[in-house]
C-alpha cells in the first residue's frame, strides 16, 4: 500500500512539473506575441 502511495506521489510531482512547464511555455509565447504587437521592431523575437 505504501509503495502505491509513493508511486502516486511521484506521478503527481511529475504531472505538476509538466503542467508548470506548459504554462511557462504558453506565457512566454503570449509575451512574445504581445511584445511583437507592441513594438514590431522586436518581431525577430517571435520566431515560431
Amino acid at each position: 500500500m505504501m509503495k502505491r502511495l509513493e508511486e502516486l506521489e511521484d506521478e503527481n510531482k511529475r504531472l505538476k512539473k509538466m503542467y508548470a512547464e506548459e504554462r511557462k511555455a504558453a506565457t512566454l509565447k503570449k509575451l512574445l506575441f504581445l511584445s511583437h504587437h507592441a513594438n514590431p521592431a522586436y518581431s525577430y523575437l517571435a520566431v515560431n
